[in-house]
């Protein structure tokens, strides 16, 4: 059993990374980011990483007019607990050919966020399969050569160099000059 389990998780991210990874079909979405519901996605290795991701919500609520944070948990022991604010996702999330269980399928289904932003630049299949099935107007990310095609706005920043209010504030920053631009 223990081998399965430690095989489970490279097998799975090896097919989850052949399955196309393109950003998906766009939908209306308000005019300001004011008016937008935003889900910040976030790759955690160890549940010491789950403090820091919550104070991220204050800050997402001054930009957006909804905002929800989803960690999703990429090591290979056992999970961290969901918190009050923060679910956690992982492997065991998404079946052995990388599609979305049941309790991920509720959430996709009630979620419809007008913008999905990863980050952090995680290189995993399942990282892959969660932007994917995400419904979002306008996906944005960390730039990573490998999943460039998962996004329609990408940022070069080093993720490990820069915290994740400072990245989120780069976001922001660059999609309101966008949206000021395109409606001038």
């Amino acid at each position: 059993m223990v081998i399965i389990n430690l095989l489970k998780k490279p097998l799975q991210d090896l097919l989850m990374k052949f399955d196309s990874g393109d950003a998906g079909i766009l939908h209306h979405a308000p005019t300001s980011l004011e008016e937008c519901t935003v889900v910040l996605l976030i790759c955690i290795r160890q549940s010491t990483d789950l403090n820091a991701i919550e104070k991220l919500l204050p800050q997402a609520k001054l930009h957006f007019k909804k905002a929800v944070v989803l960690a999703l948990y990429t090591g290979i022991a056992k999970p961290p607990l969901s918190s009050d604010q923060v679910p956690v996702f992982s492997l065991n999330d998404f079946t052995f050919l990388g599609h979305p269980n049941k309790r991920l399928t509720e959430l996709f289904s009630n979620l419809n966020a007008d913008i999905l932003i990863s980050l952090n630049r995680c290189d995993s299949g399942m990282h892959k399969q969660f932007v994917r099935q995400m419904p979002a107007s306008l996906k944005a990310g960390i730039y990573h050569p490998v999943f460039s095609n998962l996004f329609h706005f990408m940022l070069e920043l080093d993720d490990l160099k820069y915290s994740s209010p400072v990245i989120l504030d780069h976001f922001v920053h660059y999609l309101k000059n966008i949206k000021l631009n395109v409606h001038e």
